[in-house]
C-alpha cells in the first residue's frame, strides 16, 4: 500500500471522495447480471455521482483539495454527463435533480462568458 503524500488527512479524504465520484460518473461499461441483481444499476450510480459533484455538499470537498468547484467541473467534463442525463427521456429526474443539473450547466456557461 502506498502512503498518501498529504500531511492533511482531510485533504487526502477529499481527493478520494472526488476521485470516486468522477470514476462513478464516467463509468459507462456494461453492467453484469450479478450487479443488476444485487445493487443499483449503473445509470443510478452515474446520476448520483454527477449530481453530487455539482451539489452544495461537494463544495467542502473541492475546497479541501484546493480547487474551485466550477473549475473542477469544467476540467472533468461534467457538462457532457449533465446534458446526457437531461436529454435522456427514459430517466425520470426529480425537480431537484433537474434543478442541480440545470443550475450547474448555467453556472459553467456564465463562467465561460467571462
Amino acid at each position: 500500500m502506498t502512503r498518501i503524500p498529504f500531511k492533511d488527512g482531510h485533504r487526502a479524504l477529499a481527493v478520494g471522495m472526488i476521485s470516486r465520484a468522477i470514476n462513478d460518473m464516467r463509468n459507462t461499461s456494461v453492467q453484469s447480471k450479478m450487479q443488476i441483481r444485487h445493487g443499483r444499476n449503473k445509470t443510478e450510480i452515474r446520476l448520483e455521482a454527477t449530481l453530487w459533484l455539482a451539489s452544495k455538499s461537494a463544495i467542502w470537498w473541492f475546497d479541501h483539495v484546493g480547487i474551485e468547484q466550477l473549475y473542477g467541473l469544467w476540467k472533468i467534463g461534467w457538462e457532457i454527463h449533465a446534458r446526457e442525463f437531461l436529454a435522456n427521456e427514459h430517466i425520470n429526474l426529480s425537480p431537484e435533480e433537474r434543478s442541480v443539473l440545470t443550475l450547474g450547466l448555467d453556472a459553467l456557461q456564465s463562467r465561460r462568458k467571462k
